[in-house]
């Protein structure tokens, strides 16, 4: 597969003369209408890929979009993606194309998890799983304060068995793990709570 130079210069309406004033005036770099001929038919390349970026900052488009290649990332392609939605790639672009039917599939597929979840879980009775996680979490919480009472003394005095060392260590490392979740999951489920409270408070104005 070629380049896309010429595609990106036409769909911009330019010639190469003024594509040419555009890089110099925009990007500073100087190429003869020769050379920029030469590139878009495939004719020649640059001795350095490097060449092709400010071509490519140019279009706003990566520079691997540029090479005739797919993208390499996410980024590459939201901005792919944009490029399309500005005019500058146009829509029956065949990497664009490609791109937007793999988003809708993806998209599909992200619908249908979903439906499958809310279908598993319709009748999860919440406020009761609420209840028997907040006991288990009162009975964590008396627990964790005997570990302390037990640990504490016996870490300045050295008495620790290396057992109750290795078994100590793998739970500081489920705390670290777990509590870091539970805090992730707190705050998510805060931030969602307060921006639907706005919302309705909104709705009652």
């Amino acid at each position: 597969m070629g380049n896309k130079l010429k595609k990106l210069r036409k769909t911009k309406g330019l010639t190469l003369e003024q594509l040419k004033n555009e890089l110099k005036q925009k990007q500073g770099v100087s190429f003869s209408t020769g050379q920029l001929s030469s590139y878009e038919n495939g004719r020649r390349s640059p001795r350095e890929e490097s060449t092709w970026e400010p071509i490519a900052d140019y279009f706003k488009v990566p520079v691997s979009y540029l090479l005739g290649f797919g993208p390499r990332t996410v980024g590459e392609t939201m901005k792919i993606l944009e490029a399309v939605s500005a005019g500058i790639i146009p829509q029956d672009d065949e990497i664009a194309k490609k791109i937007v039917e793999s988003q809708k599939q993806t998209i599909k597929r992200s619908q249908e998890i979903a439906q499958q979840a809310y279908e598993k879980y319709k009748d999860f009775d919440l406020v009761s799983n609420i209840k028997v996680l907040t006991v288990l979490l009162e009975n964590c919480d008396n627990i964790y304060t005997d570990i302390i009472r037990y640990v504490s003394p016996r870490l300045v005095q050295n008495e620790l068995t290396e057992t109750e060392l290795k078994s100590l260590n793998t739970f500081i490392s489920l705390l670290e793990e777990h509590g870091k979740e539970f805090k992730d999951t707190a705050d998510s489920f805060s931030k969602r709570l307060n921006a639907d409270l706005k919302t309705t408070q909104n709705d009652n104005d």
